[in-house]
């Protein structure tokens, strides 16, 4: 099943975070535990003396589910028109959120963007009552600590023992998304955005690939798939198109270098780097002195590497369907297309999925991920079933 990249990432969003919200604390430094489920970083948040379960986003705004503005009986107040990280746009209700606190912190007059798409696959699998971001850490020093799975955040951003030598400009989008310098095989990336939504590596903005494959990569760095990638806060997936994996000899992030790795599939919106960054160091942002720090564990990163069977798999209506397809691989010439059922993979049947079903293969992986050989059973264009057998690829 493809990893479906599920980014909270908020933008055109006219007048609804504006107001009289403020962080009533001063000389705080307040570390949190987080939750770490397949890539999602997850806090608890006490909303109007209810705790609850929030994805923390750098890239995006305070949502709240439906569900969490029924229990807390909150009328709307405003309405608007949001677009996500495929540019289709929704309108959606806002409410008022008195008091939210994180930790000992406490947020008054905040407004909260009513979010239909935390209850759709696979969003609803994070069982969360929201996302928490950027309107939130504005105006403080944010630290991950992944290995130990702690989130600090403070005012005060010297009581984080920060190593000047290792400080690069942190800068801001627009609308205080975070960006982060970095150079790839040698040359600088420009607009590169820091998103705690996203699970990534780095992935690059797809018109960025198609502009810059003559300055920044060989011609055989680029890996063609074809399909749905992404789903965003309108809670649908953009059609099928053409992006790309590349191949990276090198990226370098302040003084650290990751070398020889794939990067994650293209985005349509910006080139960014995910949460996938902070299992290899400690991650400061500090939005105050607009500096970005990154302190590696280990001297040399080893990074994953990209691997499957040249398709990925959603399931739609209950059933496995092809999401998206390496446009030239094995599994392309077998005939598999995108949209196409699935009926089976080895022995696992893949039709007629129930909610528990779905959710546990996102949330731990399909059964047979670790297997080099694979039997699939599919349901032709021309209405035909056919079976072939595919050897897993690194791409």
């Amino acid at each position: 099943m493809y990893k479906y990249l599920y980014i909270f990432f908020l933008c055109n969003i006219s007048n609804i975070a504006e107001g009289q919200s403020q962080l009533i604390n001063s000389n705080y430094l307040e570390e949190i535990t987080y939750e770490l489920v397949n890539g999602k970083i997850i806090i608890p948040v006490e909303v109007e003396g209810k705790i609850c379960r929030f994805i923390f986003d750098t890239g995006g705004l305070l949502v709240i589910s439906p569900q969490l503005q029924k229990s807390l009986n909150l009328r709307s107040i405003d309405s608007g028109t949001i677009s996500g990280v495929n540019k289709m746009k929704t309108k959606i209700d806002v409410v008022k959120i008195n008091k939210a606190s994180i930790g000992d912190l406490d947020f008054i007059n905040y407004k909260a963007i009513v979010g239909d798409f935390l209850n759709i696959y696979p969003a609803e699998c994070f069982n969360v009552d929201g996302l928490i971001g950027r309107d939130f850490i504005k105006n403080m020093a944010i630290q991950f600590d992944q290995k130990k799975l702690k989130l600090t955040l403070t005012d005060q951003p010297h009581r984080l023992a920060l190593n000047p030598s290792k400080a690069d400009k942190l800068s801001f989008l627009e609308n205080k998304i975070p960006v982060i310098p970095i150079k790839i095989n040698g040359k600088q990336m420009r607009k590169v955005i820091f998103d705690s939504g996203a699970d990534d590596l780095f992935s690059l903005k797809t018109n960025k690939v198609l502009k810059y494959k003559k300055k920044f990569f060989k011609k055989n760095d680029l890996i063609a798939v074809y399909g749905n990638f992404s789903m965003g806060v309108s809670g649908s997936a953009p059609y099928p198109k053409k992006q790309y994996h590349v191949k990276v000899r090198d990226m370098k992030i302040g003084n650290t270098s990751i070398s020889n790795f794939t990067s994650d599939v293209s985005k349509i919106s910006n080139s960014r780097i995910g949460t996938e960054l902070l299992n290899h160091g400690i991650t400061t942002l500090d939005y105050i002195n607009k500096k970005f720090y990154f302190d590696p564990y280990e001297e040399k990163i080893q990074t994953r590497v990209i691997e499957g069977f040249g398709f990925s798999i959603k399931i739609d209506d209950k059933n496995a369907v092809v999401n998206s397809i390496v446009i030239n691989s094995p599994a392309s010439n077998a005939g598999i297309r995108n949209n196409q059922k699935i009926l089976s993979i080895n022995d696992y049947n893949l039709t007629n999925f129930d909610t528990n079903m779905q959710c546990k293969y996102y949330l731990e992986g399909l059964p047979w991920k670790h297997e080099s050989l694979i039997k699939v059973k599919f349901l032709s264009k021309s209405g035909v079933i056919k079976t072939v057998d595919l050897e897993k690829i690194n791409l």
